[in-house]
C-alpha cells in the first residue's frame, strides 16, 4: 500500500523509470553508482557537476535550469528533481528517519544538504531518452 514499507533510492529511480516501460536492466541500475546509472540512462548527455556550489547556489541553478525531470547523484543516494514551472522539487527515497519515498521543495531537503557530491542530468529534455522511452 502506498506509504507503507521502505525501497531503496537506487530502486526506486529505476522502479519509477521501468513503471513507465523504459526498457532498463532495472536490478544492474539499482545498485551501481549513481553516476553509472545516469551515464547509461543518457549516455551521449554530460553529467552537470554541482558539487562545487554553495547549496543557495545549487538551489538556485536548479531552478534556473527549467522546467523539467532531472535525476540527481549524491555521495551516497539518488532521487529525482522535478522543477515543474513554479517550484523545484526532491523526489526520493528519504533515508533520513527512514520517511520512505517523499517529495519535498528542493530548498528543505536535508539529504541534498548533507552531501558533498550533486551530480545531475535532465531526462525530461533528452530527445534520445524520450525516443527510446516512447519508442519512436
Amino acid at each position: 500500500m502506498p506509504g507503507e514499507g521502505s525501497i531503496a533510492c537506487g530502486f526506486f529511480v529505476t522502479t519509477l523509470l521501468q513503471d513507465m516501460d523504459l526498457n532498463i536492466n532495472r536490478r544492474k541500475l539499482a545498485i551501481c553508482a549513481s553516476s553509472e546509472m545516469m551515464k547509461s540512462l543518457v549516455p551521449h548527455q554530460p553529467l552537470l557537476n554541482l558539487s562545487n556550489l554553495s547549496y543557495a547556489s545549487f538551489a538556485n541553478t536548479m531552478q534556473n535550469a527549467g522546467k523539467g525531470v532531472y535525476i540527481i547523484g549524491l555521495d551516497f543516494h539518488t532521487g529525482f528533481i522535478l522543477h515543474d514551472g513554479t517550484d523545484t522539487w526532491f523526489i526520493h527515497s528519504n533515508y533520513i528517519n527512514r520517511k520512505g519515498v517523499v517529495k519535498e521543495l528542493l530548498e528543505n531537503s536535508a539529504a541534498l544538504q548533507a552531501s558533498k557530491t550533486k551530480w545531475v542530468v535532465s531526462i525530461s529534455t533528452d530527445r534520445i531518452f524520450i525516443e527510446r522511452w516512447l519508442k519512436i
